[in-house]
């Protein structure tokens, strides 16, 4: 009952999001949007996700799932604190991405929805939000495993990730350049492989960019 709940509250909490963010667009200059959206994100519910849930492993898998779709709309609604930004970039490089296994397909949900996340702070957000935690969880075993996982969306996810990674002036590409030293060569084959999907071949190609632009 109480995993249902968790679930029916993040759900509903991802709704009022996507109607204030559709509210914002249809606003006129008289509607103090800035101030709805402060007041509603001052509950916090993205800290509360990244203390409660995220890091409690046999917390019901669709609650978790449900928690980083909310997590991921609210931080496309308004610019979060940084330290709650950085806290839930840690607590998905601890506790959500290490446990994805590639092998037997497990937890890759909850990891591609952890990765949509993790890109949207890495795309928009401030640096100083996610450098340090990728430098002191720097094991990209986790990463390695999606680059070859059965699905082509996770595949394209994880060329995503690489390519926001080693973009130009990316704070981590030497984390990068350690652990994929050959990422040049597999982002390429990727890209030229006919028998590899499109989604897939088409985040190659945006990995490669990145390599040439950084």
């Amino acid at each position: 009952a109480r995993a249902s709940a968790v679930r029916a509250g993040m759900e509903l909490f991802t709704h009022v999001c996507e109607a204030l963010g559709r509210f914002a667009l249809r606003a006129t200059p008289q509607d103090d949007v800035a101030d709805l959206m402060a007041n509603f994100m001052s509950v916090d519910c993205v800290g509360a996700i990244t203390d409660a849930l995220l890091p409690v492993k046999n917390c019901d898998y669709m609650a978790r799932v449900a928690s980083l779709d909310a997590a991921t709309i609210a931080l496309k609604l308004v610019p979060l604190p940084q330290i709650v930004v950085a806290d839930m970039v840690a607590a998905l490089l601890t506790h959500v991405c290490p446990t994805y296994s590639a092998s037997d397909h497990r937890g890759s949900t909850l990891v591609n929805k952890a990765i949509t996340a993790l890109l949207q702070v890495m795309q928009t957000g401030s640096r100083e939000g996610w450098t340090d935690a990728w430098y002191e969880r720097d094991n990209l075993d986790w990463l390695r495993d999606m680059l070859v996982d059965t699905s082509s969306r996770t595949r394209a996810k994880a060329y995503d990730t690489l390519a926001a990674a080693v973009g130009p002036n990316s704070p981590i590409v030497d984390i990068v350049a350690s652990e994929f030293p050959n990422i040049f060569e597999l982002a390429s084959g990727c890209a030229l492989d006919r028998n590899e999907a499109a989604t897939t071949r088409a985040s190659a190609c945006r990995c490669i960019a990145s390599l040439v632009a950084g």
